[in-house]
């Protein structure tokens, strides 16, 4: 179903957006510790970097085709540059206004005010392309700037550029071309990332030897969304799989935040806890059920087949007992005289039927 969309959310979904301007709730930035404590939080941002984002890194580089846009500037002459942008799919996103008061520097601005973009999905593609943009950075400081200088020719330029490249291990230290604060060894540079780089459709290297960025395309499925809305977080938690799969850990961070929520557990007044599983107790690899003290036990917490994921089996209920020293609450203590008067009628009938039958 489409949604009208207001000029705002028209001309962000027509520009090629620097991934740096996507806001991540709950992540270490200023904007995204705005959002930390809704619903927008679904604590993926915490995922540790492994194989399947560099999966994610070579299908990007693969995918980008070059853009070109117009340069915003009061100059009477229309200047662009090229980023190189994936189309296949958009980062979805909210555009969530922001009070002058709590506008900083990374706060965008239109005629209207200011406001963020923050994601509803695509963390990791975003987290991805911030990366590229790291190493393009990278390779033209250590690499390609002298060999732009050097040399004039194109192709020769991006031949020489994969002989460095080729001879360089990823464990030393560069040959530095600049200045930089960036002198670490780069594993990632492997010869497959080197060729996808050099052949892709995409020119990651202008012509003046300086890179060439990658941007992403963001389609906005909300504005002014109340982020404190527990369906904004089940919603996410229902949709598709991502290609970067979801940690046990970080799962159960959902879910806490969840039965919070539902068991009327609140930080505040349209607040929720905040939950961090580096820090809350959760268990960096959660075991599954039959794993508890090495022996074989149910999955009494798992929903059965056919029944929905929210509807768990019900709990075993324990009689309660008192407590050495501690008197029971009044309002069982009747409860409890009665049972034991009771008790002690059936035993008395029970023994005068035995004498009987005696």
């Amino acid at each position: 179903m489409s949604i009208t969309k207001s000029p705002r959310a028209r001309a962000i979904e027509s520009t090629p957006i620097n991934p740096l301007r996507l806001v991540v709730p709950g992540d270490s930035s200023p904007s995204g510790r705005r959002y930390a404590n809704t619903f927008g939080n679904d604590f993926r941002q915490l995922i540790d970097w492994g194989p399947g984002h560099e999966t994610q890194v070579m299908h990007l580089l693969a995918s980008a085709q070059p853009v070109r846009m117009q340069i915003l500037s009061d100059e009477p002459v229309i200047k662009y540059r090229t980023v190189n942008v994936p189309l296949a799919e958009a980062v979805r996103v909210f555009l969530q206004s922001v009070p002058a008061i709590s506008a900083d520097e990374t706060t965008n601005r239109d005629d209207v005010g200011y406001f963020d973009i923050v994601t509803d999905d695509g963390r990791q593609r975003r987290r991805d392309a911030i990366e590229i943009n790291r190493r393009i950075r990278w390779i033209v400081d250590h690499f390609a700037a002298p060999i732009w200088r050097d040399e004039a020719d194109p192709a020769q330029r991006l031949d020489k550029l994969r002989e460095a490249l080729l001879r360089y291990d990823g464990n030393g230290m560069p040959p530095q071309a600049s200045t930089t604060v960036d002198l670490t060894a780069a594993p990632w540079l492997t010869e497959a990332f080197i060729d996808e780089m050099l052949t892709s459709p995409a020119t990651w290297i202008d012509g003046d030897g300086k890179p060439v960025a990658m941007a992403l395309r963001v389609d906005v499925v909300g504005e002014n969304v109340d982020l404190n809305d527990e369906n904004v977080l089940i919603a996410n938690i229902r949709s598709k799989e991502a290609s970067i799969e979801t940690p046990l850990h970080i799962k159960a961070a959902q879910y806490m935040a969840l039965l919070g929520i539902r068991s009327g557990i609140r930080g505040g007044a349209g607040r929720r806890p905040r939950f961090h599983p580096a820090r809350d107790g959760f268990p960096e690899h959660a075991e599954r059920a039959g794993q508890e003290n090495r022996a074989q036990q149910p999955a009494t917490g798992e929903a059965a087949p056919g029944v929905q994921p929210r509807h768990a089996l019900p709990k075993a209920r324990f009689h309660a007992c008192p407590v050495a020293g501690r008197p029971l609450p009044r309002r069982l203590r009747k409860v409890t005289a009665s049972r034991a008067a009771s008790a002690s009628h059936c035993g008395v009938r029970q023994r005068s039927c035995r004498g009987g039958s005696g």
